[in-house]
C-alpha cells in the first residue's frame, strides 16, 4: 500500500496507436472502447512510500507538492477530470502506465471514525452534558450509528 496523488486518466495524457492495435485491433470503434476504458481508471501522478533510511522526501514535502498541484490547477482551470486527490492505493501497471485501485474500505473506516468522534466530542462539549457530569460524576455517551 502506498500514498499517492491520483487523478482520472484523460486523453491529454496520450496513448499510442500501436497499443490499441495490439489490444483491440485497428477498428475506430475499438479505439473508442479502449479510450473509454482508460477514462475509468485512476492515474498516479505522484506516489510516496515510506523510506526506512529517511533519505526520501517526508510526508510534509508530499503534502506541499499536493497543495502546489491544486493551486496551479485553480489558477489554470482545466475541468473536473484533472482534479487531484490523495489516496491510499494499490499500484498496478497497464499499457506502460501506472494506475491504481483505491482502498475504499480504509476510506470508509476513516469516515466512520470521524463521524463517531464528531458525535462524541459534541456530546461532551454540550452544556447539558457538563451539568449532568457535575451532578452525577460520569458521562453516558451512546453512539448514533445511522
Amino acid at each position: 500500500m502506498k500514498l499517492a496523488i491520483v487523478q482520472n486518466w484523460d486523453e491529454s495524457f496520450g496513448y499510442y496507436d500501436n497499443e490499441t492495435n495490439l489490444v483491440y485491433g485497428c477498428n475506430e470503434h475499438n479505439l473508442n472502447k479502449f479510450i473509454s476504458y482508460l477514462k475509468k481508471k485512476k492515474f498516479i501522478t505522484y506516489s510516496w512510500e515510506r523510506d526506512e533510511d529517511g533519505i526520501e522526501q517526508t510526508v510534509f514535502d508530499f503534502i506541499k507538492l499536493f497543495n502546489y498541484l491544486n493551486n496551479v490547477q485553480t489558477r489554470v482551470p482545466v475541468g473536473d477530470s484533472k482534479k487531484f486527490k490523495i489516496n491510499i492505493i494499490k499500484k498496478y501497471n497497464f499499457s506502460n502506465r501506472d494506475f491504481c485501485s483505491i482502498n475504499i474500505s480504509f476510506e470508509y473506516f476513516i469516515k466512520k471514525c470521524k463521524k463517531y468522534y464528531f458525535q462524541k466530542l459534541n456530546y461532551y462539549k454540550s452544556p447539558k452534558s457538563i451539568i449532568y457530569r457535575q451532578q452525577y460524576g460520569q458521562f453516558s455517551f451512546k453512539f448514533n450509528n445511522v
